[in-house]
């Protein structure tokens, strides 16, 4: 797959594989790297999208945030449509074990990956 160093934001996105549409990539920040997904949800043919830390999240509008605080998750819920979307956008809310790491609502997704490394 390709390689994506996009607009030299702070990231880099390292396709590594597809599998039924399903995208997985390696998501390289300052600090360290994560683990990506796009999974086409068949019904609106738009991505679902999570990054994934040893410890938390991130993923996209489709995740409720309550659910999240019930399990008990370091996760942070934003906006978009691909990796890239979700990193750039603004978070819309976190749980409030990823608020006692600094993590707050308003900061883009690259900026809470970051806390969440």
């Amino acid at each position: 797959m390709e390689r994506t160093n996009l607009m030299g934001g702070g990231y880099e996105i390292r396709w590594e594989e597809e599998v039924h549409g399903v995208k997985h990539a390696s998501v390289v920040i300052p600090g360290g790297i994560a683990a990506g997904m796009e999974i086409p949800m068949p019904g609106c043919g738009l991505n679902a999208v999570v990054i994934r830390t040893a410890t938390a999240y991130l993923i996209c509008g489709i995740a409720d945030i309550t659910v999240c605080e019930e399990l008990g998750d370091v996760a942070a819920v934003g906006n978009g449509t691909s990796l890239a979307m979700l990193l750039e956008s603004p978070v819309r809310s976190v749980t409030s074990q990823a608020k006692a790491l600094g993590a707050q609502e308003g900061m883009t997704g690259l900026d809470v990956l970051k806390i969440f490394v």
